[in-house]
């Protein structure tokens, strides 16, 4: 599964249009997961704040970065571990020198916060379906990534910058599906905006009519439906209806 990972990033970066940068940056990528690649985004005035593994700084002016990618971890949390495919992945693509790559930490549940680090939520309105922080009620798990394209897109620090890609694995790909419809920061001027969803176990559904629990859609007998001629199954006999249930998503 991280060979497919890292082959999928690399691709990702390797098929970006890249514009060339002005002038070279005499920075060097911070590539591995430790205290030295640690950038920690302030909300307001502070004193709260999140944790994010970054190649470059957020706040050096950096004219040779033409592209970011922000990479979400999956339900582990494990904001390490996709940082090293991240930036292996852009070793790969030959664009560690004009690419950032931002993996953010989301501490949650049973983690252990620094002083003043937000912990974000789990359960039904979780960290990767926008929730909002039960130790700091009035941010989102979206503000979190709001803040990080704010940074990427002032062209004070990056005035090359011009594409970012919010992608992400299972819980990740959840928040990158969600956050794609519901983020404040969409069309900030200057830069483009993309978003790669990998393996989710749910994709946001956006509109109220939605497939009802009849027929093929019928929990009870989904996996008893007729085979198609290759193998695949068919699902041909259900009906859509509006959905009476409980949002499971905590759009702003």
């Amino acid at each position: 599964m991280r060979t497919i990972r890292l082959l999928a990033t690399a691709s990702i970066l390797a098929c970006s249009p890249v514009r060339t940068a002005l002038s070279p940056s005499t920075a060097t990528p911070c590539t591995t997961p430790t205290t030295a690649c640690e950038q920690w985004i302030t909300f307001g005035s502070g004193p709260a704040r999140s944790m994010t593994y970054s190649t470059f700084p957020l706040d050096s002016r950096n004219p040779a970065v033409t592209r970011a990618l922000i990479m979400v971890h999956g339900a582990n949390r494990n904001a390490d571990h996709y940082f090293e495919t991240a930036t292996a992945a852009g070793f790969l693509a030959g664009a560690l020198e004009n690419t950032i790559i931002v993996a953010p930490r989301f501490t949650a549940g049973r983690d252990t916060a620094i002083a003043n680090e937000v912990m974000w939520p789990e359960g039904r309105n979780s960290w990767r379906a926008g929730g909002m922080s039960p130790s700091s009620p009035t941010l989102s798990s979206f503000d979190f990534i709001d803040d990080i394209v704010r940074k990427l897109a002032d062209k004070k620090i990056f005035p090359n910058l011009a594409k970012i890609v919010i992608a992400g694995h299972s819980a990740g790909g959840q928040l990158a599906t969600r956050y794609e419809m519901a983020n404040k920061v969409h069309g900030t001027p200057g830069v483009s905006i993309s978003y790669v969803v990998a393996n989710p176990s749910s994709y946001a559904w956006p509109v109220v009519m939605r497939p009802l629990p009849t027929g093929d859609a019928d929990p009870a007998t989904a996996d008893k439906e007729s085979l198609g001629p290759n193998g695949e199954k068919i699902h041909t006999t259900f009906t859509y209806g509006p959905f009476r249930g409980r949002p499971v998503c905590a759009f702003r």
